[in-house]
């Protein structure tokens, strides 16, 4: 095993530098369209839909709506530049991406503000 402990303290070091960070952040949205504008938008429904704290089927409809909503108009845009399979299979990845997100984070926030009452134990007699 030959590791090289020069690589290894300057990928730390560059990856600790908070220049380096902020130019991440700043091209986050341009360097893979579909992820990372996915996963922002994912993480703010998600957090709208947690805070309203909706628990029926009309907040779970309303989220789909959206999410279509947004994935189709994002296709659509995006299909112009990129035709094809490889637009088609960014659209699919986003549309996972984006919905996994989301669920996580609405899910995650519910947990924190919602928390359901345990009468089952009562339930018996």
């Amino acid at each position: 095993m030959n590791i090289d402990m020069n690589k290894i303290k300057d990928k730390v070091k560059n990856n600790l530098n908070p220049v380096n960070w902020l130019e991440k952040i700043k091209e986050m949205p341009l360097t893979n369209k579909m992820y990372y504008s996915k996963v922002l938008v994912g993480i703010v429904t998600g957090i709208i839909f947690g805070v309203t704290n909706f628990r029926n089927w009309p907040a779970g409809l309303t989220l789909l709506g959206v999410f279509l909503l947004l994935s189709s108009v994002w296709f659509l845009i995006y299909r112009n530049k990129n035709t094809g399979l490889k637009a088609r299979s960014f659209y699919t990845s986003a549309i996972f991406q984006f919905f996994i997100v989301t669920i996580a984070v609405w899910t995650l926030i519910l947990n924190m503000l919602y928390i359901p009452e345990t009468n089952w134990v009562y339930d018996f007699g």
